[in-house]
């Protein structure tokens, strides 16, 4: 959770995505790693957070109230809902920037998603990482984009780009991915991936 500075405004995070100002529109983001570590993601970039920090968006001052990793384990991940054991099924036709309908699989079962705009990110890097898997890269390099090639591509600026990039961890959130906040990477230069390995873009609708 973070409390604005000085008038004490409380934002609690309902997910694992504390979003900073709360609304559709967050400056930045606040999640944990794989290994349990706080990122602070803004403006196109990413550090560590730590518990106690204050930070500025847009004229605003926010402290952060993080647990630490002992507390954190009290909430533990469940592996059939993680990404590791996801599947995310692009239907688009070639050259369309957003696709269709897109479908998250996992051993529970298929789960239809809502396929909206923001999802011409989740396709840009989904073929960016097919495309380099296709050319024989080791897994770890692939799918890399530098954003502001792909902010050119979908034609958005910076701030809206990261809005975007939020959505489509929201909407897998609340579709019940334990570790949805790293469903798109982001490294400590700003290049980006889709962090789900098992991928498919099926032309079409059906």
């Amino acid at each position: 959770m973070a409390r604005k500075v000085p008038d004490g405004k409380w934002v609690v995070a309902t997910t694992r995505l504390l979003a900073l100002p709360p609304g559709e529109e967050p400056f930045a983001t606040v999640h944990r790693d794989e290994l349990g570590h706080w990122l602070l993601e803004h403006d196109g970039e990413v550090r560590n957070a730590t518990h106690g920090e204050q930070i500025e968006l847009a004229g605003d001052r926010w402290q952060l109230f993080l647990p630490t990793p002992s507390e954190a384990t009290t909430d533990p991940l469940d592996p059939a809902w993680s990404i590791n054991a996801a599947a995310l099924t692009l239907y688009a036709d070639e050259g369309q920037p957003k696709p269709r309908r897109v479908v998250l699989a996992t051993p529970a079962g298929d789960n239809e998603l809502a396929a909206k705009s923001f999802h011409c990110v989740t396709l840009a890097l989904a073929r960016a990482r097919l495309r380099d898997t296709a050319e024989g890269k080791p897994a770890e390099a692939c799918g890399w984009l530098d954003p502001r090639a792909l902010m050119a591509e979908l034609n958005t600026k910076r701030t809206h780009f990261n809005v975007l990039v939020y959505r489509v961890r929201q909407q897998l959130d609340d579709a019940g991915l334990t570790d949805a906040a790293r469903s798109i990477e982001r490294r400590a230069d700003g290049h980006l991936r889709l962090c789900i390995a098992r991928i498919e873009v099926v032309a079409g609708s059906t």
